[in-house]
């Protein structure tokens, strides 16, 4: 089991709001004969249905209008994320460039090592020769120099992968992140199938994508409370900052993870594994169960 442990966020109170139409009369309870007072009931009716119209026309117009400010951002994303793009090719290149530089240094210095083993066998055969031993010297210390140089450019390739490494993984953030932030588009499950969030019952998980349920989000000795469920996937959530982490079976760097309605922190995505062994968590999710309500829950509400 991971041993992690999650420090809840304070949970924000929403106020209920009522809309009151101060233009709208309701009918009077006096008594009407006939089909004069079913016809006024009527009208009545079908004016009440056409304020409710107006109003929904409103809010799809506000919607509409957040929806255009969404896909400006969007856009806008996509901007950064093909510089992004272009930052990681340039820097592919020049890893590749690094590559031959270094091939072309060690058949060197393989070159340079069969000569010395000449030179030295040559020496011992002819001891006396001033002359080759003034030229081994020379080599001996082209050899030090050129090692020297391969050692650096080992270091810059180590740094250049680091930085790779970092800018995929920020570039995997920023993209999540942002459609995440579309909290007024957000994704509808089958609701006998999938988990909700416990605070604001928005759709988190589809019960079929639980790969374990074996899984541990706080520290200490285990309890049914700390028990946590991997999910091959979740929507309507929010990543927050990576970082890494030291669990029993590895380090991983992660991301927090908290409803996208309420905010309400559950758990961690898996962004990349130090070990390979621990690669096939990558990607996915460890959401705290106490911080979910089950499909079965759900059906009893």
């Amino acid at each position: 089991m991971d041993d992690f442990e999650i420090v809840d966020n304070d949970k924000s109170s929403f106020e209920k709001l009522e809309y009151v139409d101060d233009d709208f009369k309701f009918p009077t309870d006096k008594p009407t004969t006939g089909g004069r007072g079913d016809e006024l009931v009527a009208i009545s009716n079908i004016n009440k249905e056409m304020k409710e119209v107006q109003e929904l026309k409103k809010q799809l117009k506000a919607q509409c209008i957040e929806s255009s400010k969404l896909m400006k951002q969007l856009n806008a994303q996509n901007v950064k994320n093909n510089e992004l793009s272009t930052r990681l090719k340039n820097e592919l290149k020049q890893l590749k460039d690094v590559k031959g530089a270094l091939h072309k240094e060690k058949q060197e210095f393989i070159d340079q090592k069969a000569e010395l083993k000449r030179l030295l066998n040559s020496m011992s055969s002819v001891p006396s020769n001033v002359q080759k031993s003034s030229e081994l010297i020379t080599k001996l210390n082209k050899f030090y120099a050129d090692t020297s140089s391969v050692e650096e450019e080992l270091e810059k390739l180590k740094s250049l992968r680091v930085a790779q490494q970092d800018m995929i993984n920020e570039c995997k953030i920023n993209i999540e992140t942002m459609s995440s932030k579309q909290r007024d588009c957000l994704m509808s499950l089958d609701k006998s199938k999938s988990f909700a969030c416990k605070e604001c019952n928005t759709d988190i998980g589809l019960k079929e994508d639980i790969e374990s349920k074996c899984y541990q989000v706080g520290q200490g000795q285990f309890t049914e409370k700390k028990r946590g469920y991997l999910f091959q996937t979740a929507v309507n959530t929010v990543l927050g900052k990576m970082k890494t982490e030291n669990f029993t079976t590895g380090s991983y760097q992660i991301s927090w993870v908290s409803c996208a309605k309420c905010s309400t922190q559950m758990g961690w995505k898996y962004i990349s594994a130090d070990n390979e062994t621990n690669s096939s968590k990558v990607g996915k999710y460890c959401l705290a169960r106490y911080s979910l309500t089950s499909p079965e829950d759900r059906a009893q509400k």
